[in-house]
């Protein structure tokens, strides 16, 4: 028979052992993901918002079982890779990736970590995946279909603005996805009588991209997302303003920062349909089994402030149509 003593020592250590078990079963469920972007963190936080915010919805929050290494590029693409293989170093479930050129380099750059690409826009095309059904590989994700959509911008942008006969388009050279875009464009504007002027803001500053369009007589615009051009787009706003230069964008945040018009995918919620994701590869899933998602949600959301002060009176057949209008 155990003496009393037995008993209390027995009870004391259980005691001490229960809290290090359970700090050990909270650690084993925390769920470690990675961020790469190729942004900094002040113009590019927004978006990791979104994906904390799909985190929570599925039960992860930073702090408690979740923990997110983060890696910003600060407009140094060159940086890319070294960072990608830095967040497969920490053991992270995946990479989560914004923009097209991100998810290239961490994919040529870490082949022994699930990477989850967002904002890109034909996946395929790119080289990141073989088959959207079946990616394989260690690479998968979301689908924005901006290239499936370049030419229906440039059809609003004619429906509001008839006499606009020249549409500056503003693209980065060295992203094939952009020239993808430029392409499709030029096509549709060869349809509609109309002309499309390239503009290369890898090669130019804004400032000096926003003159050459302007100097070359377009009156309307359109500005290509990539990395980039999100990073800059409080100042592409203003320089569009300044001048008097109404312009369509593939994203919301350009119009909520003083912007014209955008058209595009719900993009942000792409990035918060990773979480979900993360949550599958967290348990076991494999990541060359999940099929690469293509948006199907589309919004338009319209500055109606701007508008007027540009004289733009946007037609009732537009504003039906906005998901969003921003007086």
């Amino acid at each position: 028979m155990k003496t009393l003593r037995e008993i209390l020592v027995r009870f004391v250590f259980c005691a001490l052992l229960l809290p290090a078990m359970a700090v050990a079963q909270d650690s084993a469920k925390t769920l470690r993901v990675g961020w790469l972007s190729p942004g900094s963190v002040e113009s590019q936080t927004v978006l990791l918002d979104v994906l904390r915010a799909g985190l929570r919805d599925v039960g992860y929050v930073e702090g408690k079982n979740l923990v997110i290494e983060k890696r910003w590029a600060d407009g140094k693409p060159e940086r890319l890779p070294q960072l990608a293989k830095e967040l497969a170093a920490a053991k992270v479930v995946a990479i989560v990736t914004v923009f097209t050129a991100t998810a290239v380099e961490a994919k040529q750059a870490v082949s022994d970590v699930p990477i989850l690409f967002t904002m890109v826009s034909d996946p395929v095309h790119a080289g990141l995946v073989k088959d959207l059904a079946r990616p394989g590989g260690n690479v998968t994700g979301f689908a924005s279909l901006n290239i499936q959509l370049a030419p229906k911008r440039l059809e609003i942008l004619h429906e509001i603005l008839p006499a606009a006969k020249k549409v500056a388009f503003f693209y980065s050279s060295g992203l094939e996805t952009d020239r993808g875009k430029l392409e499709a464009t030029v096509q549709a504007a060869g349809k509609m009588g109309l002309q499309v002027v390239p503009v290369d803001v890898q090669r130019v500053a804004f400032a000096e991209a926003f003159k050459a369009a302007a100097a070359s007589g377009a009156k309307a615009a359109i500005v290509v997302l990539n990395g980039s051009s999100f990073d800059a787009r409080r100042e592409i706003v203003g320089l569009a303003a300044k001048h008097r230069m109404p312009a369509i964008y593939e994203a919301p945040p350009f119009v909520t920062e003083g912007g014209f018009l955008s058209y595009s995918v719900s993009q942000y919620a792409q990035i918060g349909r990773a979480a979900v994701y993360l949550d599958k590869l967290s348990k076991g899933a494999k990541v060359g089994d999940l099929p690469v998602e293509q948006a199907a949600t589309l919004e338009m959301v319209i500055n109606v402030t701007h508008a007027k002060e540009l004289g733009i009176r946007v037609p009732e057949s537009i504003m039906l149509r906005a998901t969003r209008v921003i007086e």
